[in-house]
């Protein structure tokens, strides 16, 4: 998915704009940034499994499950 189709997809389900969705993505990942720069770590409680991901994003995750579970 690329960042023009979920800005397409989040304003289509939360009848944002599409502007105004991608300034909402824009701050979140901004604030992401942030986050991992001071902290070198985030979680997200509702983080999608391993299982629904396509190939190197699956192995990717599955990987990172112990990071996960230690947060």
């Amino acid at each position: 998915m690329t960042k023009a189709e979920l800005i397409a997809q989040v304003a289509a389900e939360t009848e944002l704009t599409k502007v105004d969705t991608r300034r909402v993505l824009d701050s979140v990942m901004s604030c992401l940034t942030k986050a991992l720069k001071k902290e070198s770590r985030f979680a997200l409680p509702e983080q999608v499994p391993p299982a629904l991901m396509a190939g190197s994003a699956a192995r990717a995750a599955a990987g990172a499950g112990a990071f996960f579970r230690a947060i």
